[in-house]
């Protein structure tokens, strides 16, 4: 089979197509052969050497495919099931880049019949991290007020289309009119243009001065102090991301005043439940149509090389996906 790996950190360029053996399930294993894996920032992070990896390394986590073999003790899955997944358990060479893979049963959820492969794939990691934000962190309820900063990003479109399913109010944020767009599309009442507007004023009016009652914040070390104004007294941030500043300043005492708590999140340390929770919910929205994908570019396996170089640009719009074809 053909399988993608660097043995060692740099441009997309290290990237390799390589042959190997097909895998063979374990008892509790199926074997799935992948039609579809999706990019994520962290597959740039870890190729590009700016975080650790065990090389050498095939990149991407997200895929979909069907599954073509299974364990002795399998009993969730028969041959022919069409699946999608999340490698975050298989450590941090083990991706997805692959056309076959071997993967646990129960780190696999089921793809509605309407849904394209490519769809499916790309809402995978994304859609387990807004969830786990949402309903295990924040434990957001009905009737709350959110600020989900960039709704038009894989994460914040994901979580805007997750909270208008379970009836919060919703603002967001955006750098530009079709960002803006998006992210109204995807349920969001209101957007704040980050280019013209001030983040703090719009929530204080939108909210009738009142604050928020949940933040997910995606760049924590540009804009903590702002979500400290604007949150209300017992209220909670779950930090997804600060990219600029891996150690962001926390203005304490502003935390302190609020009574407020701030919350980590990342999907590779979830818990075994978290993660079965948001998998079987997920599905569920797919079959509903409440959740759908925004794919911003289809390239073929054999572009890996330059789908990487798009992630690098940071310029596309919606996940970058590659196809078994």
């Amino acid at each position: 089979m053909k399988i993608a790996r660097y043995h060692a950190a740099g441009s997309p360029e290290v990237i390799q197509i390589e042959e190997a053996a097909e895998p063979e399930p374990q008892a509790n294993q199926v074997v799935v052969r992948i039609e579809a894996n999706a990019l994520n920032p962290i597959d740039r992070y870890l190729r590009a050497g700016l975080r650790p990896v065990n090389l050498p390394a095939v990149p991407h986590f997200d895929y979909s495919g069907s599954i073509v073999k299974t364990g002795s003790d399998v009993q969730k899955w028969q041959i022919g099931d069409r699946v999608w997944g999340t490698r975050t358990r298989s450590g941090l060479h083990a991706g997805a880049a692959a056309e076959f893979i071997a993967e646990d049963e129960d780190l696999l959820f089921p793809i509605p019949a309407a849904m394209g492969s490519a769809a499916a794939a790309s809402l995978a990691m994304v859609s387990f991290t807004a969830h786990i934000a949402l309903f295990s962190r924040a434990q957001v309820q009905p009737g709350e007020r959110i600020l989900i900063y960039g709704g038009s990003g894989g994460v914040g479109r994901t979580a805007i289309q997750l909270a208008r399913r379970h009836g919060l109010g919703i603002i967001s944020t955006a750098s530009t009119a079709l960002k803006a767009e998006i992210a109204l599309q995807s349920g969001a009442d209101e957007v704040i243009d980050l280019k013209t507007q001030n983040v703090v004023e719009r929530v204080m009016d939108w909210s009738k001065g009142q604050g928020v009652d949940v933040i997910l914040e995606m760049s924590a070390s540009e804009t903590i102090a702002d979500d400290l104004q604007i949150v209300r007294n017992r209220g909670r941030i779950v930090a997804i991301g600060s990219p600029v500043n891996y150690q962001p300043t926390l203005p304490w005492l502003m935390l302190n005043r609020k009574n407020a708590t701030v919350h980590g999140i990342l999907v590779f340390t979830a818990t075994q439940d978290e993660l079965q929770k948001a998998g079987k919910e997920i599905s569920q929205c797919m079959a509903t149509c409440d959740l759908n994908a925004h794919i911003g570019a289809r390239l073929p396996f054999s572009a890996i090389v330059q789908a990487h170089h798009l992630l690098d640009a940071g310029k596309t719009i919606g996940r970058i996906v590659l196809e078994m074809r």
